[in-house]
């Protein structure tokens, strides 16, 4: 009977959280003692929880079998870790997923949180994260029949146990017993027994009677798989003299099964009879040994057959036919409840990743319309820039243009002005010519002559007549006359020079003066010219000009 690997196989909870505890150096008296007040803090408000006490509550929920709870608490254990960038914490529940999802049997999702573990481990130097990571990844690739990877990754733990003084025994013991089962699985049982040995010595040493009973027991199987009977004998009592302090009945059930398949491969039918009953009892005094007791039922009947004793033979095939049925039946349960669990921790985690793509997309959406604003707001800048440069140089511009045509006007005005001397200058010669019309001297009339001719050189020069005064008004303010004559086409020159004044700015004295009339004159001339422009009455001739 292969009673070792079932003990591993039934028991993976409880021995991985052994594993857990002494990897992750946690008190689960301590843990026991504050869950009752962590439990009423978590139902009162859970976000108030540290990362450290979340790990508490799930050691103890999955001390409890309760693999659900401890996935829903993981789950949450992790996303606390990384606010408080709690790495030893975080490193510590990826591996308490991969120990759930191993005892699920979900052995790639298991190898994922391990290898999460390991990661977070390396990446912030925390020895004890990952060897707990190795340690998982081993039991896991044993439980596969992955032997060698199973060694390659737990003989690492070793490695990295060498160069971390900081490692407790704990840590080496564990790796061990592991790399013992490996090697006892593939057949190289003095490799096994190396590793057990040492397991066995660091156990001793630490006064840890269970893994010391764990270390005989594993040492026994190996030699009883390498039919070395005596040898197997004398560990499996070695075992159970020293299970006799502390009774655990997992390790007693697994001797006497033991012991009954070598007196059995030695045809010892009482022997193992003897041992088989011993085993049976136990088992059914203790529950959670259901699995043994199946064995053990079989093996006896098939003793009894053997020794032509038919009636007990029958006897206990009956109980072993009713231990099946109900075995099956809770398997079932357990196998629809396990499908159930990782259902619901597949949605849960399903639904993680849904949320976690919405933040993404939103932080994506949101980056985006911050670089989108960066942008159309520095386009805006350039923009006003450009606007501004734009409107700088059309104001230098218009400046100039208006400088250009106030000198052009200032320009206009003196030659305009210049014609009111030269209608001084007219009425002057015209008073000496009738002083020289009513003289008789010859010397004086030529002197004078000279003097006129003078006058009338210089008065041709500054003199502008209609002709030339439209010329270079026109350069200044071009399609003046032309916009008068639209609104009214029989203006006439006379009417257009008066209006061209005005538009130069020239008073009614001015005007009058340059025309040589009357202010009146000028003022009833305007009053005409207004009239032909349809203005109305409230209109200012001047203002209106002044807008053309």
């Amino acid at each position: 009977m292969k009673k070792i690997p079932n003990i591993l196989k039934t028991s993976v909870s409880i021995l991985a959280l052994l594993v857990l505890i002494f990897l992750t150096r946690v008190s689960y008296a301590t843990v026991n003692r504050n869950i009752d007040s962590l439990l009423q803090q978590y139902y009162q408000d859970e976000d108030q929880l540290h990362a450290n006490e979340y790990f508490d509550l799930i050691v103890y929920q999955y001390h409890n079998d309760s693999l659900f709870r401890t996935m829903e608490l993981a789950r949450k254990g992790i996303i606390k870790a990384k606010e408080e960038e709690n790495y030893y914490v975080l490193g510590n529940i990826y591996n308490i997923k991969g120990y759930v999802h191993l005892g699920f049997g979900t052995y790639l999702k298991s190898i994922d949180f391990f290898s999460k573990g390991e990661q977070v481990g390396i990446q912030h130097k925390i020895p004890q994260v990952i060897l707990g990571a190795k340690h998982g990844m081993g039991r896991v690739y044993n439980e596969i029949g992955e032997y060698d990877k199973a060694l390659k990754v737990l003989k690492e733990g070793l490695e990295l146990i060498k160069k971390d003084s900081t490692t407790k025994f704990n840590n080496t013991g564990a790796l061990y017993n592991a790399i013992g089962v490996s090697l006892q699985k593939t057949g190289d049982f003095n490799g096994a027994l190396t590793y057990f040995d040492k397991f066995y010595s660091l156990s001793e040493q630490a006064g840890d009677t269970i893994s010391m009973i764990y270390a005989l027991v594993n040492t026994g199987e190996s030699y009883r798989l390498d039919s070395n009977y005596n040898k197997a004998i004398e560990y499996y009592n070695k075992a159970q003299e020293l299970n006799k302090g502390i009774k655990n009945p997992q390790a007693e059930a697994a001797v006497y099964g033991n012991l009954a398949s070598i007196y059995s491969s030695r045809g010892d039918r009482i022997k193992a009879k003897e041992f088989l009953k011993k085993s049976i009892r136990l088992c059914s005094e203790n529950n959670g040994l259901s699995n043994f007791l199946i064995m053990d039922y079989k093996a006896i009947v098939d003793e009894f057959a053997k020794s032509l004793q038919y009636d007990s033979a029958y006897f206990y095939y009956k109980k072993y036919i009713v231990l099946l049925d109900s075995v099956s039946e809770m398997d079932r349960i357990h196998s629809i409840n396990k499908l159930r669990s990782e259902y619901k921790i597949q949605q849960k985690e399903a639904e993680q990743k849904i949320l976690s793509q919405k933040l993404r997309n939103q932080t994506l959406i949101m980056n985006f319309s911050i670089a989108l604003s960066i942008l159309i707001i520095f386009l805006l800048l350039v923009i006003y820039s450009r606007y501004k440069l734009k409107t700088k140089i059309l104001k230098e511009e218009a400046k100039a243009l208006t400088l250009t045509i106030d000198e052009k006007n200032r320009q206009l005005v003196t030659r305009v002005m210049g014609q009111d001397k030269q209608m001084t200058t007219n009425e002057e010669l015209e008073k000496s010519l009738k002083r020289l019309k009513k003289s008789d001297d010859i010397d004086e009339i030529k002197n004078n002559l000279d003097v006129l001719v003078k006058k009338l050189s210089q008065n041709e020069k500054t003199g502008m007549d209609w002709n030339s005064f439209k010329l270079h008004f026109e350069q200044v303010h071009p399609d003046f006359f032309n916009k008068l004559l639209k609104i009214n086409s029989v203006l006439t020159a006379n009417d257009l020079r008066l209006l061209g004044y005005i538009k130069l700015n020239l008073s009614t004295k001015d005007i009058a003066n340059i025309l040589n009339v009357s202010d009146r004159t000028v003022q009833t001339s305007r009053y005409r010219i207004k009239k032909k422009l349809n203005l109305p009455a409230d209109v200012n001739l001047v203002r209106f000009i002044q807008s053309l």
